[in-house]
């Protein structure tokens, strides 16, 4: 009986880190390209004049699809480009967005807290990249690719879960799309959890222990959580 506690426990806690790790792995090679399509349009924004940037940040959106909304500020924090175009928002004054007035200098890029876009209802957060001359390029990076990730990891069916949440414990991707539509926070989960080992954790949630491993992303400060009820509990 022990023996087979031991490999059952072992095929959890390998199921569990091969299933967080690939999907922080997506996640992760997803921000990377958004980032790099950015550094695109800061590069090209040094270069063009304001009608060629307007064409190209057009050119961009079309195939590179990770933003739903892409625009450029000038350092006063005023939009000068856009995509998909919209000559209602040039020269909109975009200073007082909290991405362009917490930026900082030395860190290229930046991800801001998530939020419901208006426009799509989808979770998005803000990416930005730093201009030399004090501007920022600002992209609205949609989360449903997450969600499509998240949608796709083959389970085990034994009641396992498993998310994507930012560094205060908001959800990004969940199989309940109730949870990040609410933008559930679960931090609480995390404070609560005890070490079983260098991989594993038991969390206590609603008087249920559950059995989780995580892995963080090295692009952004989320954690990829995999949970499975404990069979003792």
């Amino acid at each position: 009986l022990s023996i087979n506690t031991y490999l059952n426990a072992n095929t959890i806690q390998r199921e569990q880190y091969q299933i967080t790790s690939t999907t922080a792995w997506k996640a992760d090679d997803y921000i990377a390209n958004a980032k790099r399509s950015l550094n695109t349009v800061a590069i090209l924004e040094e270069t063009s004049t304001p009608a060629e940037l307007q064409r190209l940040l057009g050119a961009i959106q079309e195939t590179h699809l990770y933003f739903d909304n892409t625009f450029i500020l000038n350092s006063n924090g005023v939009i000068t480009a856009n995509s998909p175009p919209d000559s209602r928002l040039l020269s909109f004054d975009m200073s007082n967005q909290s991405y362009f007035k917490e930026r900082n200098s030395k860190q290229t890029y930046q991800i801001s807290s998530p939020f419901l876009s208006p426009e799509t209802g989808v979770l998005t957060v803000y990416l930005t990249c730093n201009l030399k001359d004090g501007g920022l390029v600002v992209g609205e990076l949609s989360l449903n690719r997450l969600q499509q990730a998240i949608d796709t990891i083959p389970l085990s069916g034994r009641n396992q879960s498993v998310y994507i949440s930012e560094d205060h414990g908001i959800l990004l991707a969940h199989p309940n799309s109730a949870l990040i539509e609410q933008q559930t926070n679960l931090s609480s989960i995390d404070q609560l959890m005890t070490p079983i080992n260098y991989l594993q954790h038991l969390y206590y949630d609603n008087n249920q222990i559950l059995i989780g491993t995580q892995t963080k992303l090295s692009q952004a400060g989320w954690t990829v959580t995999a949970l499975i009820p404990d069979r003792k509990s």
